[in-house]
Order: structure tokens, then sequence, then C-alpha cells
């Protein structure tokens, strides 16, 4: 994955990446911050309604690849939160269904 100029910086050992919060829900950015919490610090900060600004910290020395990569890592893990949200919530009344279902002492389905 390349990282476009224009969302992301990388100084010392520390990388900035903004997020457009029209394109990815809040939760699925916190979802995929703490998944990678072992790895680095991440502070997420507001830049404005539709602008995150989010602060990797690695608190060992680290390469600029490396450090690269965790990023690039993070944005695919992005994709795969807010696609999971997607799904939940177009599955929903499905799931809801099959766990009716499930639980009934009569059966709901013809």
């Amino acid at each position: 994955m390349s990282l476009s100029d224009k969302s992301f910086i990388l100084e010392d050992n520390q990388a900035k990446l903004f997020i457009n919060l029209e394109l990815y829900s809040l939760n699925a950015v916190k979802k995929t911050a703490y998944k990678f919490a072992s790895q680095c610090s991440i502070l997420l900060e507001g830049k404005d309604e539709q602008k995150l600004c989010i602060l990797f910290t690695f608190l060992e020395p680290t390469v600029s690849d490396k450090i690269q990569q965790v990023v690039a890592d993070f944005c695919d893990e992005l994709i795969d939160q807010d696609l999971r949200e997607i799904i939940a919530k177009e599955t929903e009344a499905a799931r809801n269904l099959i766990l009716a279902q499930a639980f009934s002492k009569t059966s709901l389905i013809n």
C-alpha cells in the first residue's frame, strides 16, 4: 500500500495519519487503534468534523520502513473494521430472525 504525502507524515519515532471521517466510522477507527495498541501508542486527535489525525508513537527506536508498514497495516485493518460494521448493519434483521428462531419454542418460519 502506498501512503499519500497529504495523508501521512513521518517524523522521528512518530507518524501522523489523517483519516476522512466521511469514509470511515469513528468506531471502526477506535477498534483498529485498539488492535494496534501492542505495536505502538496511538492517539486520536480531532482536526475537524470530517478529518481525524491519528498519531502513532513508537516507544523504541524504529526504522521508517517499519513505521510505514505498521501504518499501512493499520489502513488495511481500518477498511476491514469498517466493512464489518457495514455488513453487521446490512444483516441485522436476518441475524435477529435466526436468533429468535433458535431460542423460540415455536416455529417462526413456515
